[in-house]
């Protein structure tokens, strides 16, 4: 099934479908990869349902945060990656760093990290 059943965003499967098509275009995409770090510890300390709550949050955060021009893909555990396929790596970088998923520094308890586009 390509439709993640915690999240409700597209898998791992359909994001290699969708990488494939675009390296035959003539598109020239950014993929954002971002993960939670230490996510299997919200597991063990809050337990599964708390975690798959987490996790659909996230994705919610991360579906408003990419707007009309990210897809948005839950690869396994807490990985997502996100493909613009409209915009250069420098305007991905610029959106991102206005965004308050952007963490300059080691951000405290926040579980996000700072990821490089490919």
């Amino acid at each position: 099934d390509d439709v993640d059943s915690v999240t409700g965003l597209r898998t791992e499967s359909a994001l290699n479908q969708r990488i494939s098509s675009l390296l035959s275009s003539d598109n020239s995409p950014a993929l954002l990869k971002i993960t939670l770090d230490q996510f299997s510890n919200i597991n063990v300390l809050y337990g599964n349902d708390f975690a798959d709550e987490l996790l659909s949050r996230v994705a919610d955060l991360l579906l408003h945060e990419s707007g009309a021009s990210g897809n948005v893909y839950r690869l396994f555990g807490a990985k997502f990656v996100i493909v613009f396929e409209q915009i250069t790596k420098e305007e991905l970088f610029h959106n991102f760093r206005q965004s308050p998923l952007y963490c300059r520094q080691r951000c405290g308890n926040s579980a996000f990290r700072r990821s490089n586009a490919i």
